[in-house]
């Protein structure tokens, strides 16, 4: 299978994997497989990620919306309705926050509690939705991706207190590689 996303526990333990249409959670220590979730996102799951308690995993894909799971038991919790596909997905540090980022390339971010859509972050420029980064405060939130043509790319820092842009990383030779972003503690 293809392999979109990985995510560990908090402590380690334990590697979620999006493999082409399932969820597979794999103990680190020994390498076995303890769960396989066959399509819960239909054709791809594109996202996983663990909340920073490790007790739920956020999943996203090709359909299905925003499902949590128990990262305990592997059941399903609950499911947050998204507009398309959810291409990108990430818990904040706090656990309450989750940005996500839609196939049709909105970015928004949610109440983990109830789903309620907090706020719409806008990208100032053409470029395609790609990959989300929280701050370890909260208080940031980075969209990026590249242009089209995969020459180029941009991010977008904002500010999840007055949700405004801070500022706009721009034209950064990317190349035609799926790029990531990271906030470092001490950022800006």
């Amino acid at each position: 299978g293809h392999f979109h996303s990985m995510s560990f526990s908090p402590h380690g333990k334990t590697l979620a994997v999006g493999v082409s249409s399932a969820i597979q959670f794999w103990r680190t220590t020994t390498g076995n497989l303890l769960r396989t979730i066959d399509g819960p996102h239909g054709e791809t799951t594109y996202s996983v990620d663990f909340s920073p308690d490790g007790t739920t995993l956020a999943s996203g894909g090709t359909s299905g919306g925003i499902m949590l799971w128990d990262a305990v038991n592997f059941t399903h919790l609950r499911t947050f309705s998204t507009a398309s596909g959810v291409w990108r997905i990430e818990f904040s540090h706090s656990g309450s926050l989750l940005v996500f980022i839609e196939i049709s390339g909105s970015a928004r971010l949610l109440d983990e509690t109830n789903g309620e859509e907090l706020h719409k972050l806008v990208k100032t420029g053409s470029y395609s939705l790609q990959t989300t980064s929280i701050a370890p405060d909260s208080r940031m939130i980075m969209i990026g991706g590249r242009f089209v043509d995969k020459s180029m790319g941009n991010f977008d820092v904002w500010d999840t207190s007055a949700f405004g842009p801070l500022c706009t990383l721009e034209k950064r030779a990317i190349g035609n590689v799926q790029c990531a972003a990271l906030l470092s503690p001490n950022m800006l």
